[in-house]
């Protein structure tokens, strides 16, 4: 059988990176550390529509639509309400 997608996807990788580079910076901030960037990924390892920046002090900071296959922020979404929806421009 052949495998169209990597062993993770796009996203995951980049989820993995964030991770190890949360906790470096949680350890370095300490309580300062408040406002983190986790990539929203689907079941396949791509990108959700809608990521959006998590707040430890209140609601999202800020949230944007992007690109299902490389996390790209599409156009003229680059900062929208948290509770604003994002339509994926391809399906997988």
């Amino acid at each position: 059988m052949v495998t169209c997608f990597p062993a993770q996807g796009p996203c995951h990788i980049k989820l993995d990176a964030a991770l190890d580079a949360i906790a470096s910076s949680q350890q370095n901030l300490g309580e300062k550390f408040t406002t983190f960037y986790l990539p929203n990924c689907d079941k396949h390892g791509f990108y959700k529509a809608k990521q959006c920046e998590s707040s430890l002090v209140g609601p999202p900071a800020r949230c944007w639509c992007v690109s299902a296959w490389n996390g790209k922020i599409l156009p003229g979404a680059g900062n929208i309400p948290g509770d604003s929806e994002c339509h994926q421009e391809v399906t997988h």
